[in-house]
């Protein structure tokens, strides 16, 4: 078996596989030579310590890194969220005459989905803003559909009514 497509397949599994195998080397590599010895794999360690430190070098960087990537793919994701979130509640401060009178119901009557045309100008225009949000694929009629208020839309404007005024 070639190497190099040997840890290819290595990097493609899991990274609880690759911690494993981190520290398994980890330990025979620096573990303490009396324990190594007590087990019996002091003949290993000396004859093969080369080919083990390679692999715990390898593992432990491939573990780093996948952790480091989905550490920044975390933060990414928290800041792409916060900056839409900000700009969905600033739309909210910017709703037209027809936005609001649609959005009304939701707060003042505590409705919790409306049927409106898909086609009407105003409906996608707040789902497009992300404010509300298609309940359902099913259509009533041929082309009405059920809009709920997203969680945080809601949240939102029963704190700041005025915003519906």
């Amino acid at each position: 078996m070639d190497i190099l497509g040997f840890f290819a397949k290595l990097i493609e599994k899991s990274a609880t596989t690759l911690f494993i195998i981190a520290t398994c080397t980890g330990f025979i590599l620096f573990g303490p030579d009396e324990f190594i010895a007590r087990i019996g794999i002091n003949n290993i360690q000396s004859e093969y310590k080369t080919f083990i430190g390679f692999i715990f070098l390898f593992s432990s960087v491939a573990v780093i890194s996948m952790w480091a990537i989905k550490l920044f793919e975390i933060v990414v994701n928290k800041i792409q969220s916060n900056s839409i979130n900000r700009a969905s509640k600033q739309a909210l401060t910017n709703l037209s005459s027809n936005e609001k009178e649609f959005l009304r119901p939701y707060i003042v009557e505590n409705v919790d989905s409306q049927i409106a045309f898909v086609a009407n100008g105003t409906v996608c225009s707040l789902e497009h803003k992300g404010i509300i949000l298609r309940a359902s694929e099913v259509s009533s009629g041929v082309l009405n559909f059920p809009y709920i208020l997203q969680p945080w839309a809601r949240d939102h404007l029963t704190k700041n009514t005025q915003l519906l005024d």
